[in-house]
């Protein structure tokens, strides 16, 4: 993929993108790599979160993508020494993982404060570092959807217009990188329909994809997923909605 600047200089386009090892941001991966970028670096991190045992899934899914040849570079960040001391469900054990159909009062207690511009911050410094040293162009994708909650508010078009704008305006180089956020405005069921798709056309089983990805919000020890918590229930009603069988087990 190629990019053409004013001069004339044909410059080569890069992704990178934030991917926990769960169903969006994998999703996430799969559309990128279906995009036909030149290079898909891939940024995970570990902030203490009780679903831990995501990213050992996706490790799996990125053993079975470069074993079909698919080139992606990955770095797995720790935060966990600070980024777990922050109040919410998802780092605390003394705050319980609520479970039941998904509602607002509900996802203030999975609220991770702030944690999507950490994440972000962190992914853009990588970016601008890319353009210096190589000089290309960068798409920053982020699996990011809000449906129709007004919680997580980080999740939201709004507050990455917001983001970027100041990302642009604080670094050098930043008119050759943007966001890319495919799934802003959209509802899970449409992620998984457009994993699905980029699956068939890339030649790769959505079912293996799927099985080794994790959205339970407090899984067991051995990843079995809960089937109570508000990520379980909006994954469940995602394949539903599609008529399509989740290959993931739940408790």
């Amino acid at each position: 993929m190629y990019m053409v600047i004013d001069n004339g200089v044909k410059l080569s386009k890069e992704a990178v993108l934030s991917i926990s090892g769960g169903l969006d941001s994998t999703s996430l991966l799969i559309h990128l790599l279906d995009k036909d970028y030149d290079k898909v670096h891939a940024i995970s991190f570990y902030y203490g979160q009780k679903n831990e045992i995501e990213l050992r899934r996706l490790d799996l899914n990125l053993r079975y993508l470069k074993f079909h040849k698919f080139d992606i570079t990955h770095t797995n960040m720790n935060l966990s020494s600070f980024m777990s001391k922050f109040k919410s469900s998802l780092t605390s054990d003394a705050i319980y993982v609520p479970t039941g159909k998904t509602d607002e009062n509900k996802m203030k207690l999975n609220f991770v404060p702030n944690r999507n511009a950490i994440f972000s911050s962190l992914i853009y410094g990588y970016a601008v570092s890319l353009v210096k040293e190589k000089d290309v162009f960068v798409d920053i994708g982020l699996g990011v959807h809000d449906g129709t909650h007004t919680i997580p508010p980080d999740c939201t078009r709004i507050f990455f217009d917001k983001l970027e704008s100041a990302f642009k305006e604080g670094n050098v180089e930043s008119d050759k990188i943007n966001y890319y956020l495919p799934y802003v405005d959209g509802y899970k069921h449409l992620i998984v329909e457009d994993a699905l798709l980029c699956c068939e056309r890339l030649k790769l089983d959505s079912e293996t994809i799927f099985r080794n990805t994790l959205s339970c919000y407090e899984p067991e020890d051995l990843g079995l997923s809960c089937g109570k918590c508000g990520a379980c229930n909006d994954r469940m009603l995602a394949f539903s909605t599609l008529e399509v069988k989740d290959p993931i087990k739940y408790e």
